[in-house]
């Protein structure tokens, strides 16, 4: 359900909204009317309408000044301008900032207040359709993100599936058509720790340190060195 606000100076033009359609046959309720675009201004944040039809000529903040004040704070947010014949201009001018639709006072029916109604659901809910999809993409992102490394030594290490493996590529989006380098980081002192031969230990680990040395060099990708620590 979405929630509408209705900003208007004028009580009657107010109550031919409230009346003049059914709102229980719509997607849309109105949860506050308001007096002029200041009162709307300072009830925004706490109600977040999802509509906002305002008029355009009010006292303290006016209509247009409205809309550039909340687009600021909801670049997003729908509006509906209500107008009468001689605000035609000012409704151009709400037009260029964004505003797609607006309604004659002295002409609003209910076939056409419906129709608007429905024509803004469509984009209401194709702004959710994004916002939810953008939602979905942050935390696919960060699921990456923590879980790319183990997915990788997964791969490396575990003896998994031909299946599962394709599946962990495709479900996290590894890129393994590139170059992929891994780098092993081998405890030699526990392994060798029961190898009386000091020189088998040295030799083994020089051995360790020259292929890997000569492969990064054959394949001018970076540099090897070894640190005791």
């Amino acid at each position: 359900m979405y929630k509408v606000m209705i900003v208007d100076d004028e009580i009657p033009a107010r109550e031919i909204l409230l009346c003049i359609i059914n709102w229980e046959d719509t997607d849309f309720r109105i949860v506050y009317s308001a007096s002029n675009g200041k009162d709307a201004l300072d009830k925004y944040t706490d109600i977040k309408p999802d509509l906002i039809i305002t008029d355009i000529q009010m006292p303290i903040i006016d209509g247009l000044d409205l809309i550039e004040e909340v687009q600021k704070i909801n670049k997003s947010q729908k509006f509906l301008i209500l107008s009468c014949y001689e605000d035609f201009t000012y409704a151009q001018r709400a037009m260029k900032m964004g505003v797609t639709d607006y309604l004659i006072k002295d002409l609003i029916t209910p076939n056409y207040l419906y129709g608007i109604l429905a024509r803004t659901k469509t984009d209401l809910d194709n702004i959710t359709i994004k916002k939810s999809e953008i939602k979905k993409e942050h935390k696919l992102l960060n699921f990456l993100k923590e879980n790319k490394d183990i997915a990788l030594r997964k791969l490396i290490f575990n003896d998994i599936s031909q299946d599962d493996c394709y599946n962990l590529i495709e479900n996290l989006n590894l890129n393994l058509n590139g170059k992929l380098f891994v780098l092993f980081l081998i405890q030699i002192d526990n392994f060798f720790k029961y190898i009386e031969d000091e020189n088998f230990y040295t030799n083994t680990l020089n051995e360790i340190i020259k292929n890997v040395s000569e492969t990064i060099e054959e394949l001018n990708i970076g540099e090897c060195f070894y640190s005791e620590n």
